[in-house]
């Protein structure tokens, strides 16, 4: 009698199957709420809007940290620098065919050439240029509109010279100490180290630095915190202006002393530009809990250990000088000051 007889057993087996096809077969009942077309459309484009800004976010945060570093590593760069104003000018030809719609439709950019974005605390700024500011007239030439309106400005600039005067029409519903209007705006430029940023619309987290200029990717501008992110900015500054590409395999040096040298100029640089450095170890650690097998291999960089180690050796003595008020210039002597001058 153990398990039924066989023919109960069937009928059982039946009824089973029975029930599961029914199941498999009924439709479900889903509820939700349908899109009309236009309402999709119009999301996408507000979607793609959200791009555009985010980008404009990041161009801003990039370049008002390699400003505010570049000026403080003036020291670090001798014979390679350049004036600076702190500013940046955009119009309707700036963009991509594929942004440059958008550009016009939701940001108001146009044929005339406008102020893209200002630098807190850079000379721009404390002249009272303002995001949004029309440029009329460079050092006494009208600035076109058109096609031709950038390359214009690009040509009425001098690039070595440190003052320029503007001609800008402010917006009325801008809120400027200027004030709405036409007016005629002075610059008087500071020296900053001679490097480029770029972003690049890449989600891995890193940053490359280059003959003349830093390559950031987003992943980066997302997993540096506040002002973690102008560490990354120093550190990859330091190997620009070092000329640490040239270095490796000459006069023995090899990448992980230059990796050492960017750790320990870049909190320098850091310091000299006001940035806190003492966040700089937890950032490294964080770096190594989230990304285990990049960087700290022994081979290219130090082991995340040893690092930590050296940052927290740099720190105590970059903040040694502060206390005291010395000068902030590396307190040991930089070992490859020879091979960066090609001596």
């Amino acid at each position: 009698m153990e398990g039924g007889p066989p023919v109960l057993r069937t009928r059982l087996v039946v009824v089973f199957l029975s029930l599961l096809s029914g199941c498999v077969s009924a439709t479900p009942k889903l509820h939700t709420i349908a899109v009309p077309v236009g309402a999709a459309e119009a999301g996408g484009h507000f979607a793609r809007q959200l791009v555009l800004e985010q980008r404009f976010l990041d161009n801003h945060r990039l370049e008002t940290i390699r400003f505010r570093l570049g000026r403080a590593a003036v020291g670090f760069c001798p014979g390679r620098t350049r004036p600076e104003f702190g500013f940046a000018v955009a119009d309707q030809y700036s963009f991509g065919r594929g942004d440059r719609r958008l550009a016009t439709s939701a940001h108001g950019f146009d044929d005339r050439l406008r102020v893209l974005h200002v630098i807190n605390g850079s000379p721009a700024f404390d002249a009272g240029l303002r995001g949004g500011d029309y440029i009329l007239r460079v050092n006494g030439r009208t600035i076109p509109s058109g096609p031709g309106a950038k390359a214009g400005y690009k040509s009425a600039v001098n690039g070595d010279d440190f003052r320029m005067t503007l001609t800008v029409e402010t917006p009325a519903t801008s809120d400027v100490r200027t004030g709405p209007g036409r007016n005629n705006v002075t610059l008087a430029a500071v020296a900053v180290c001679r490097v480029d940023v770029e972003l690049a619309n890449s989600h891995n987290v890193g940053a490359y630095a280059m003959a003349g200029g830093i390559t950031f990717t987003k992943g980066i501008l997302w997993f540096a915190r506040g002002y973690e992110l102008s560490f990354v900015i120093a550190h990859e500054l330091i190997h620009v202006v070092r000329r640490h590409r040239r270095m490796i395999g000459r006069f023995g040096v090899q990448q992980k002393q230059v990796e050492a040298e960017a750790d320990y100029l870049g909190l320098y640089v850091m310091a000299r530009a006001g940035y806190e450095i003492d966040i700089v170890p937890q950032f490294w650690r964080r770096y190594a809990a989230y990304f285990p097998n990049l960087g700290g291999n022994g081979r290219t960089h130090r082991t995340t250990s040893n690092r930590i180690i050296a940052m927290r050796r740099a720190i105590s003595e970059i903040n040694a000088r502060i206390v005291v008020g010395s000068a902030l210039v590396p307190g040991s002597t930089v070992s490859l000051a020879d091979a960066s001058s090609g001596r």
